[in-house]
């Protein structure tokens, strides 16, 4: 069965987000164009090897969830699309006993998308915090 452009995009962002909290570095770089560029914790972050590095860098006694919510997808071109998106990100040290884990933010997201080797790769990755629970 083939799927929409649209759902094609949504599934990619939705994969990113769920192989960052599964530690499933293939995952998430299967799904990123080879140029792609992440701006987390407010450096940018550029190409496929500079991503891959952040993953490595990923304390793995970490428990992360970043739930996707409200997803759009806005300016859909047969080679790029935008996706916008709630991010809820809840964090726990896996060292402390449960329930540890808290909602740590929500963020206001953006990823685009183009076309690479025949399938829909997120080229940029941005977030901008719009609440913060950390503190």
């Amino acid at each position: 069965m083939k799927i929409s452009a649209s759902e094609a995009c949504l599934a990619a962002t939705y994969a990113f987000y769920a192989g960052l909290d599964r530690f499933e570095k293939d995952q998430v770089l299967a799904v990123v164009s080879s140029d792609a560029q992440w701006t987390r914790q407010q450096k940018v972050h550029q190409g496929i090897q500079a991503i891959s590095a952040i993953l490595d860098s990923r304390p793995t006694h970490m428990k992360t969830a970043h739930v996707v919510c409200n997803p759009t997808v806005e300016q859909l071109t047969e080679e790029t699309a935008v996706v916008r998106y709630f991010l809820l990100i809840a964090a726990s040290d896996a060292n402390l006993p449960a329930p540890a884990g808290k909602l740590f933010s929500v963020r206001d997201g953006q990823n685009d998308l183009k076309i690479e080797d025949g399938e829909w790769k997120i080229s940029r990755i941005a977030t901008e915090l719009c609440f913060d629970f950390a503190g």
